[in-house]
């Protein structure tokens, strides 16, 4: 029997997002003859990531790289030739472009099984430009149109659906989360830096994932001159160079230099290094976004953490606070206050009952419900080939 086709579309480097590399590693591994396209930044460096059995089609973003929509114009023209040619029985746009290129594709022939999978947004009146208006409103009705609306959290599909006034019935949600069977590597890669730098700590606390404003990081670099023992930080993931360097400064300026380190457009390789070495997990959010006010599984932060089977700091919003109720693996913190943030941080890292408590949590968080085996089945088997069988 041969096997279904599916096709991927992101106008985004798929390697910044967990849900796509592990949706492609199970779909082309088991399921489906699967290919991606995508669009490339190749300023980030991850490394070799593993899509699994998957095809992937990349379009160079340093050719047009001051030309968006030349490049937008571009990528649609080649998704278009590669759907006349591949015609997949089922197809997946991701975030605003992907959606609404889908959606077009969709309707040229063949009628896939058309899915709507959007990580992120915000509400109309929150784009700048009427253009960048205009294609949320094309993405809500593209995604109206869709057999299956996908976000990545209850709250946020919520929302989705009352904006798009999309059906009910064809919306869910799929957190951004690990499989249970991921491998760990292990890697010293950070031990041995921290040794030739002569850095004397009793334990790690780490905060992975993009530098940007709205994150509370610079709060959590001021939490350090209240912290009551021997901690340091690592800052790793990727940012804008201006944005690393006010952090630097800041670092600087406080004198805490011996605590706090930055490392700037880390590889995958690194990046689980450093996880797998931290102690307790940052996951702050400053509530001025939309999304931001909606990040109980659907951070990837988070998400890591689990993994790690470690503790993590978290906002004291309404959805954190439940989180927190269900699964007692975080603790909360007032993202405005250095001191709360590090009143928070030292409760973990001094108490090792407690410590031991919140690790123990967020193992059988992640073994039981927050895992991607547990929303592959329940989005994608439960719902999408069953459909697709039909």
């Amino acid at each position: 029997m041969l096997k279904k086709k599916s096709l991927m579309i992101i106008f985004a480097n798929p390697k910044d997002y967990l849900n796509i590399i592990f949706t492609a590693r199970e779909l082309s591994s088991n399921y489906t003859q699967n290919h991606i396209l995508c669009f490339e930044d190749k300023k980030k460096f991850y490394g070799k990531v593993d899509f699994g059995k998957s095809k992937v089609f990349f379009l160079d973003s340093n050719f047009f790289a001051k030309f968006y929509y030349f490049n937008l114009l571009l990528f649609f023209f080649k998704c278009f030739l590669h759907y006349v040619k591949f015609r997949p029985d089922i197809l997946i746009g991701y975030n605003s472009h992907g959606i609404i290129i889908s959606y077009i594709l969709s309707k040229l022939f063949n009628k896939p099984f058309l899915i709507s999978h959007n990580f992120d947004f915000e509400k109309s009146e929150s784009y700048k430009g009427n253009l960048r208006k205009v294609l949320f409103k094309l993405e809500l009705f593209s995604s109206g149109k869709s057999d299956l609306v996908i976000l990545p959290n209850i709250s946020r599909a919520n929302i989705y659906s009352r904006l798009g006034k999309i059906k009910k019935s064809k919306i869910d949600y799929m957190l951004n989360s690990y499989p249970i069977n991921f491998k760990k590597k292990n890697s010293t890669i950070l031990k041995k830096y921290l040794l030739k730098k002569k850095i004397n700590y009793k334990k790690i606390i780490i905060r992975l994932g993009h530098f940007g404003p709205h994150h509370a990081i610079e709060n959590l670099i001021r939490s350090a001159l209240y912290w009551k023992d021997k901690f340091i930080l690592i800052l790793a993931g990727h940012g804008t160079a201006k944005y690393v360097q006010q952090l630097n400064k800041l670092i600087k300026d406080l004198d805490i230099q011996d605590k706090i380190i930055i490392f700037r457009s880390v590889t995958y390789k690194f990046w689980y290094d450093i996880l797998f070495s931290g102690d307790l997990g940052v996951c702050l959010y400053e509530e001025k976004v939309l999304s931001h006010k909606h990040m109980e599984g659907t951070s990837q932060k988070l998400n890591n953490y689990l993994l790690a089977n470690i503790p993590m700091i978290t906002n004291n919003n309404s959805e954190f606070k439940k989180f927190n109720m269900i699964y007692k693996c975080n603790i909360l913190a007032d993202t405005s206050s250095p001191i709360l943030i590090a009143k928070a941080i030292n409760a973990v890292l001094i108490n090792k009952d407690y410590y031991k408590f919140l690790s123990k949590q967020s193992r059988i968080a992640f073994q039981d419900r927050i895992n991607f085996n547990y929303q592959f089945k329940r989005v994608f088997l439960d719902r999408v080939f069953i459909n697709c069988n039909e």
